[in-house]
């Protein structure tokens, strides 16, 4: 391989989306991290949400069209979390409504595609 430079590959962290009979006060979700597994779990028994997904732990109206829409936006907010807190690990980097203007702005980038990926044909037209 003379000549040749290795380039190290950028492994895309794992993620996985979990929704779990579970509730937490005013929280909609919560990351857990396995190794290099990160799972947003999404609190199935938090009163917004639960509407949505019917009652646990069957959740029988998670692929409905609003269910996948409000996972989508959980999801993105978590992503957008997730970020901010690998780039500002220590509190004082950045003043409050600088911190929300940049978080803002990651939930702008992240939600369409979460909502892309969510609301391909759900299969489940009268929920639509």
């Amino acid at each position: 391989m003379r000549g040749r430079r290795r380039t190290a590959r950028r492994r895309r962290p794992r993620l996985e989306i979990k929704i779990v009979d579970e509730a937490q006060g005013r929280y909609r979700a919560y990351i857990e991290r396995v190794g290099e597994i990160t799972t947003i779990k999404i609190l199935g028994g938090h009163a917004a949400i639960k509407r949505h997904l019917g009652p646990g732990p069957e959740f029988p109206h998670q692929d409905s069209l609003t269910a996948r829409l409000v996972i989508a936006e959980i999801v993105a907010g978590e992503a957008a979390r997730l970020v901010m807190e690998r780039k500002y690990r220590t509190s004082g980097d950045l003043d409050g409504p600088a911190f929300y203007a940049e978080h803002l702005l990651y939930l702008e980038k992240y939600l369409p595609r979460c909502h892309r990926m969510m609301s391909v044909d759900s299969g489940d037209a009268a929920n639509q």
